[in-house]
């Protein structure tokens, strides 16, 4: 699987990794577009990742506001799940 690494953001003494990982093709969906996974790590003891279904360009685009916004693997669920709502509206 391709890893792609989008990005760090450090918040006082936290760094944040985030990254982009390719899915096999699974049909999850109508959709027809691959999935990704997004990913980030929390200073190497804190993960999470989560699928979104979407092409490449907008997978990387919602990975860098996350980045941007400095979001915290405890909280990608949630926002996973608003994002996937907001496109099934």
């Amino acid at each position: 699987m391709n890893r792609i690494h989008a990005g760090t953001a450090i918040e006082g003494n936290i760094r944040l990794e985030y990254f982009l990982e390719e899915e096999p093709s699974v049909q999850k969906s109508n959709s027809t577009a691959p999935n990704y996974l997004i990913g980030i790590e929390k200073t190497e003891f804190e993960t999470a990742s989560a699928s979104i279904p979407c092409e490449k360009n907008c997978a990387l685009k919602f990975l860098e506001k996350l980045r941007r916004n400095s979001v915290f693997p405890s909280t990608l669920s949630e926002i996973i799940e608003d994002y996937n709502f907001s496109q099934n509206s």
